[in-house]
């Protein structure tokens, strides 16, 4: 899956800068700054009238159906300096959603194949001229040049415009179309702005934007279809290989089901603190940082945990820091319904400066289930066993359940109640390990590689069970302690018996499991008497200390990226007034 954005994910590239409209285009919003001896205006054509930038060529993959929604403010002014900025909402109700259908339901990623920009308009446009700007970029430029203009400074958005890598004109034909070509094109984010105006206008109308990928490698991606006769059972697997990759990578693979909406929906109050971006139930922005915690800190269990708590239907699959170019994944799919899914797999060179996705494949995958029938049934997947019970959900016999690796296990012994998060009788379960962390580790533990995820996740157990998990003694250091955690919301820690190389806690519910290696508490030393220090010789000044070379941002998966720009179209005046510092 792909995604990228910038500390203000709002890519609202194009809301800083002016227009003049046609008086018969319908606007969506107007951002006006002015002062005594100056005016400047940036006009929004409403997309729901058909203004969009449609992306030709390239790899086309799909997407679910993407519903854009705003709800918030509509209309503000205010000053800043010695400068007026008001913005003008058409058609938006305050606080009310205002919703608009995403038309396309495919969109390309490049690779050594020529871009090719659409640019559709309203009936109105028909005729006129229309500036294509294609620019090379990443999200915090764009949020620099955001935040400037917010304060009434439009040069680092002109700047933008200016420096794009190219841009063409064209004339959109008898129903307000038109098309331009761009060849071929360097490995790399891109954005397309097409307006009514070129850059260097005092009031410039924008028409649409949109963001697209080029890829720096092809890869091939192969998975097979599921047939299962156990809801709660089965996993997709398949392998994912880069074509002239050999590197480190980490790789994020992602199951949706084909018939998911993706409502990503635009919240503000007007302030940077009232300010949310979700994508579904999952905050992409909180309180005006990326995923709650800004872009610096985005990382692969950040997007984990946007899939996860955005579909209902969804398995997620995190590998980090991988050597060569061969992904091989089994996504489990317990619990989740037949149907047609959609996978996403993406990769990242950690190696290299740039942070960005290298490689990227979609495919589609069928889950079947079959009830009945003659012939032995499957052999369970190792980690997996089955649970019988009775339908109160009593364990009629004891059971058994060993990770894969052999180092974690559950005992359920007979006679106590086991249900899953839904209250049903247990079936099945299982020890795996995760792609990673449910969280960052707490700072008074390190972590050793020890995590397991006991499933089905929110299953209860009427009386505590035992876990165990084997160790190698080599890994935890003198001074350390062995203790098991779990993550709900918050770490915990658990009563842990250690024997040997073993340690085991009691648990009456199933979640992921982790051990770890807690550092003792250090006894403070007592202060030594005070002794006269000698006045030291003076010594030449050390040399200063180079300032070391900041660590790359990560990237971030693409297609959030391509729907978060297109969110903006909706929105982007409005989100100047959200942007707006408050004093």
């Amino acid at each position: 899956m792909k995604l990228t954005v910038g500390r203000k994910v709002l890519l609202a590239l194009m809301v800083l800068s002016f227009l003049t409209l046609s008086a018969s285009a319908a606007p969506l919003v107007k951002v006006e700054v002015s002062n005594s001896t100056a005016y400047e205006s940036l006009t929004v054509l409403n997309p729901e009238d058909g203004n969009w930038v449609e992306m030709e060529g390239g790899m086309e993959e799909s997407l679910p159906a993407v519903k854009l929604i705003y709800n918030g403010i509509n209309s503000r002014e205010y000053t800043k300096g010695d400068k007026t900025i008001k913005i003008t909402t058409y058609g938006i109700t305050e606080y009310e959603n205002y919703i608009v259908d995403y038309p396309f339901s495919k969109h390309p990623f490049y690779y050594k194949s020529a871009v090719e920009v659409k640019v559709l308009g309203e009936d109105a446009i028909t005729g006129k001229n229309a500036y294509i700007y294609l620019i090379k970029t990443y999200p915090t430029e764009i949020r620099d040049a955001l935040s400037s203009a917010v304060d009434g400074d439009t040069k680092l958005f002109r700047d933008l415009l200016n420096n794009s890598i190219a841009n063409q004109t064209i004339t959109l034909n008898s129903v307000g179309d038109g098309t331009a070509s761009f060849g071929t094109l360097n490995p790399g984010d891109y954005v397309v702005v097409a307006t009514l105006n070129e850059s260097s206008a005092e009031n410039i109308t924008l028409i649409s934007t949109t963001a697209f990928e080029v890829l720096e490698h092809d890869s091939t991606l192969e998975v097979s279809d599921v047939t299962r006769t156990s809801l709660d059972t089965g996993f997709v697997s398949g392998e994912f290989r880069i074509i002239g990759g050999n590197a480190t990578y980490t790789y994020i693979a992602a199951l949706i089901k084909e018939d998911e909406e993706f409502d990503l929906r635009l919240e503000s109050g007007g302030t940077k603190a009232g300010t949310n971006l979700k994508l579904n139930d999952a905050k992409l922005v909180d309180s005006f940082k990326i995923g709650g915690v800004g872009l610096e800190n985005v990382n692969a269990t950040t997007v984990y945990n946007w899939i996860t708590n955005a579909f209902t239907d969804a398995s997620v699959g995190v590998e980090k820091d991988k050597s060569g170019n061969t992904y091989d994944f089994s996504l489990p799919v317990a619990g989740m319904p037949g149907g047609d899914y959609y996978l996403y797999v993406a990769a990242w060179n950690t190696t290299n400066s740039s942070q960005r996705v290298v490689a990227f494949s979609q495919e589609s995958a069928k889950i079947t289930l079959r009830r009945g029938g003659g012939g032995a049934p499957p052999a369970l997947p190792p980690g997996t066993a089955e649970v019988h019970t009775t339908p109160e959900g009593i364990v009629t016999s004891a059971v058994t359940v060993t990770s894969p690796d052999g180092k974690a296990t559950a005992e359920i012994p007979a006679g106590i109640i086991a249900r899953d998060i839904a209250g049903n009788p247990l079936t099945e379960v299982r020890v795996m390990s995760p792609s990673t962390l449910p969280a960052a580790h707490p700072p008074n533990v390190e972590y050793k590689g020890y995590a397991y995820d006991f499933g089905p996740t929110g299953a209860t157990f009427s009386e505590p069970i035992v876990i165990s998990i084997t160790f190698d003694p080599a890994d935890f250091t003198t001074g350390t302690t062995v203790v098991i955690c779990t993550y709900e919301g918050e770490w915990k820690r658990l009563d842990t018996t250690v024997v040997e190389n073993t340690a085991t806690a009691k648990v009456d519910h199933f979640f992921t499991f982790v051990l770890f290696a807690e550092k003792a508490v250090p006894t403070p030393t007592p202060s030594p008497a005070l002794i006269p220090t000698p006045t030291p010789t003076p010594s030449p000044a050390p040399a200063p200390t180079p300032t070391p070379t900041p660590a790359p941002v990560p990237r971030l998966p693409p297609l959030f990226w391509i729907l978060i720009v297109t969110a903006v179209i909706v929105i982007a005046g409005i989100i100047i007034a959200v942007l707006r510092k408050k004093k």
